[in-house]
């Protein structure tokens, strides 16, 4: 007849409980880093990072050492005190912003006509996702819009002198000027210049 060994005999068998509890444990510690990496981005201690939020620093501190689960409420808290949206304190932006692409040292490409302006060049580096530049050229008289984007934009005038409407309201920009438009903002360029006009134009996707 087996025996067991007294060291067997002690450990209890694992069962469904032991899986939840370990994920559960991986996920906190996970929530706790970005936590404290949200903490650190911000510029606030501990001790800052609590008063503002109502809770005490030794609660914060095992947050982010993941000894604790939070709820909803108190991760709500964490994200005002911070200045960022609960979904960040999960790594949301870590992981939009963790694309890799290739800087653009190249001649830049000409892209095909658009109506609104005679040419236009692609300054995105190959495999970006979230930010698209484009070189524009125009003439006087050339106009494009109203477009709306479902991302922000900002319109730099290197050259010449443009009027731009945003909405019901028109601003003449000229070089060195620029617009930051919110996005969804309906807005639209009109060339003014006696010379050629020369736009950067940058969109968030």
């Amino acid at each position: 007849m087996a025996t067991s060994s007294p060291l067997t005999a002690q450990m209890p068998a694992a069962g469904p409980g032991d899986d939840v509890a370990a994920a559960d444990g991986q996920a906190t510690g996970t929530l706790g880093r970005h936590v404290a990496n949200a903490r650190r981005v911000a510029g606030h201690t501990l001790a800052s990072v609590a008063e503002q939020s109502g809770l005490s620093t030794a609660y914060v501190s095992r947050i982010e050492s993941g000894g604790a689960n939070p709820t909803l409420r108190t991760l709500s808290q964490l994200a005002t005190a911070l200045g960022c949206e609960v979904a960040d304190l999960f790594g949301a932006n870590a992981a939009r912003g963790s694309a890799r692409f290739e800087p653009r040292f190249t001649p830049l490409p000409l892209l095909a006509a658009t109506p609104g302006y005679r040419a236009i060049w692609d300054v995105t580096a190959p495999g970006a996702s979230r930010l698209f530049a484009r070189l524009v050229r125009g003439t006087a008289g050339d106009h494009a819009g109203p477009a709306s984007h479902p991302g922000e934009e900002i319109v730099v005038v290197l050259a010449g002198t443009c009027t731009l409407r945003v909405g019901g309201v028109a601003q003449q920009l000229t070089q060195g000027q620029s617009c930051h438009l919110a996005a969804l903002d309906s807005h639209a360029i009109t060339d003014v210049s006696d010379d050629a006009l020369l736009l950067v134009i940058m969109t968030e996707e």
